[in-house]
């Protein structure tokens, strides 16, 4: 519970530095904003945690009897379920608590998946590319402060330059604007996760191929 409250102060206390970088907006949409990235940076990271953190080995997790991507996209659609609801709740107590409407809440909720799931996409993408060339540094963490830059500072017009190719970018623009092209954000979102996939499977014929599910 401590964890959770602290949490919640933070994007609290970060949408009001949002609000004052950018001159505007609403402390919810603002939070909302930050909750997205959050979410957003975890989902990024969640394949590359699984198969290759501290206490998890390549060899283990490949005696695993399921098949590898059945089994991280069932972890992440229950990580999923978890985390969206959680993050617009807390967008909606904040809107409770201020008086306002739970718009901002609302839009979370419809976004929050079709991101989840986009930069999962991504996810996949840099674990394939890890399961081949076994090192890339602190890629992850880097793209994982962008994403929370990206939501606290940067400008509606920034966003809506990149969000045709960003579905994270897209979701940003549209709790921050109300607006988004449905069918723009969809293909985006589809083709991010059908990117990363087949480059995931890639990384997985390679690494056996070679034999270099033994290195580290």
């Amino acid at each position: 519970m401590t964890n959770y409250i602290s949490f919640f102060l933070i994007g609290y206390f970060l949408a009001l530095g949002s609000i004052a970088i950018q001159g505007g907006g609403s402390v919810e949409a603002s939070s909302a904003s930050f909750f997205l990235a959050f979410m957003a940076g975890g989902a990024l990271n969640l394949p590359m945690d699984i198969l290759s953190g501290n206490k998890t080995r390549l060899e283990e997790f490949y005696l695993r009897p399921l098949p590898s991507l059945p089994y991280l996209l069932a972890i992440a659609i229950g990580r999923s379920i978890e985390t969206v609801p959680t993050l617009v709740l807390f967008v909606a107590i904040l809107a409770i608590v201020r008086g306002s409407g739970l718009s901002s809440a609302l839009d979370l909720a419809l976004i929050g998946f079709p991101v989840f799931f986009s930069m999962l996409g991504l996810g996949l993408l840099l674990t394939g590319i890890r399961l081949v060339f076994h090192k890339i540094g602190s890629l992850p963490q880097i793209l994982w402060l962008v994403l929370l830059g990206t939501a606290l500072a940067a400008s509606t017009s920034t966003l809506a330059g990149i969000a045709h190719y960003s579905p994270f970018a897209g979701g940003l623009f549209y709790l921050k604007t109300g607006q988004i092209e449905v069918i723009t954000f969809s293909a985006s979102c589809v083709l991010s996760m059908v990117i990363g996939v087949l480059v995931f499977l890639w990384g997985e014929k390679v690494m056996f191929k070679r034999g270099l599910i033994s290195q580290e």
